[in-house]
């Protein structure tokens, strides 16, 4: 048996065209926020929770091409930090706006070719798992 450790970044450069990655998509999944959201007379004093789902198609040419944490990359800590910062400050009658609050917040960054964001209430009915809204660009 060798001694030698498979380090995946030796592989660089072996791999055929065609298993070359196509496209680069972030995902962010249920990410909980508390928001003041909603119209009825029984969401107007309370925050409640919403769940923000993200799937962000980035140019290939972003892609990260080693490790380094100090190189350009997307960092998942902006998408929490700005959508927390932006439930913080403000109060929302319906989740559209929101969800396009938060579509613009994410397509006026630099690589941005596609974007889904789901916006949910889980909490809005007791018999139902959660209601929603979504907003893409990407093909159906």
């Amino acid at each position: 048996m060798s001694d030698t450790i498979f380090r995946p970044e030796s592989a660089r450069g072996l791999i055929p065209d065609h298993l070359q990655p196509k496209t680069y998509v972030l995902h962010v999944e249920d990410l909980m926020l508390m928001a003041a959201i909603g119209f009825h007379s029984h969401e107007l004093d309370k925050r409640q929770r919403v769940l923000v789902n993200l799937d962000i198609e980035l140019e290939k040419a972003v892609l990260p091409t080693n490790d380094d944490i100090n190189a350009d990359f997307w960092n998942y800590d902006y998408i929490h930090q700005t959508l927390s910062e932006l439930v913080e400050k403000r109060r929302f009658n319906l989740q559209e706006t929101l969800a396009q609050e938060i579509y613009d917040l994410i397509a006026a960054r630099a690589h941005v070719r596609r974007i889904k964001v789901f916006v949910r209430k889980p909490d809005a009915y007791q018999d139902c798992q959660s209601v929603g809204v979504s907003l893409s660009n990407f093909p159906n």
